[in-house]
């Protein structure tokens, strides 16, 4: 039986794949080390939450990751036409993933009119649905074959492809985005496009025009940043890299402006309770902030890891 941990500050994708990579026996750190990031896509006419994350699409940084450093592959299944071949796949593959609509899951609060999906890490199956774990909680969460019906999109299923942990690959590879990063000044850019988007601040309000802010999809994502930066120091704080390139001061300071950007989510908190542009203007300040000190800070981490920018 698979066992469950809640991965702290994950989305839910982030918690199943670190649970499979704990069922078998790995440290899922390495996983995060695209998770320092922010991408505004400015070509496309949707929301800003639609539009704001910190993985392209189909969180590929992530999956990629899975394979590189850890030897896991994945497959995708489209959703089985019966019960039958259902329970054949629960029952064969050691690590299945489900993506199901999230107002299918009955524990989830699903926003009317909005597409969001859900992945949950399968365990089981009987006549009376599919069993799995999440990030909502500890216990295990049941979805009835209605359930299913209803959202049930596709599964994912991992495998071994090979035995080893590519730590060194990794090291190799955190130094290259880094500089990637430095180079073409993505995270200043992207802040800074962030930052644009609240000169229209009736856009921003209708984003956060919930009678329970906690549900609103743009705060969330506000909070993926900064709990991004945070998992990306996992390794650093664990001391595989602080020590030996004395970064200890560093992640300090970034582990300092995630929970600055956490702050943020009670500034729009404030501003959609008093609609007040003093507010927003104030969030508009941080975020300029951040784009100079991550920037800095990005330039300091590629110093003292021996390669400098181009």
């Amino acid at each position: 039986m698979l066992t469950n941990t809640i991965i702290k500050n994950s989305n839910c994708i982030e918690h199943v794949l670190c649970n499979i990579l704990q069922n078998m026996g790995l440290d899922y750190s390495m996983l995060f080390t695209d998770s320092w990031s922010i991408f505004v896509d400015k070509d496309t006419p949707l929301p800003l939450r639609d539009r704001l994350d910190i993985y392209h699409t189909g969180y590929y940084e992530l999956f990629e990751n899975l394979k590189g450093y850890y030897g896991v592959d994945k497959e995708v299944y489209a959703w089985p036409d019966s019960y039958k071949k259902l329970q054949a796949m629960v029952d064969t593959h050691e690590y299945l993933c489900l993506r199901i609509q999230t107002a299918a899951c009955p524990w989830l609060i699903a926003i009317e009119g909005m597409e969001e999906y859900h992945y949950l890490l399968v365990t089981s199956i009987d006549s009376s649905g599919l069993y799995g774990y999440d990030y909502s909680s500890a216990s295990m969460k049941k979805l009835s074959l209605e359930n299913l019906e209803k959202g049930a999109m596709e599964l994912l299923s991992f495998h071994k492809i090979q035995d080893r942990v590519n730590a060194q690959e990794y090291e190799r590879d955190v130094k290259r985005k880094l500089c990637e990063k430095a180079e073409t000044h993505r995270l200043s850019k992207n802040i800074c496009l962030l930052a644009e988007e609240l000169d229209d601040g009736a856009s921003i309000l209708s984003e956060l025009s919930y009678s329970d802010l906690i549900i609103s999809p743009l705060l969330r994502k506000i909070s993926y940043i900064g709990f991004g930066r945070q998992n990306f120091l996992a390794p650093f704080q664990r001391g595989a890299f602080t020590d030996k390139f004395d970064l200890e001061e560093e992640t300090e300071r970034l582990l300092e402006i995630s929970k600055r950007w956490l702050f943020l989510n009670k500034l729009f908190t404030k501003y959609a309770l008093s609609k007040n542009e003093e507010i927003l203007q104030k969030i508009k300040g941080y975020l300029q902030s951040f784009s100079v000190e991550e920037e800095t800070l990005l330039d300091r981490f590629l110093m003292k890891m021996g390669k400098e920018r181009v």
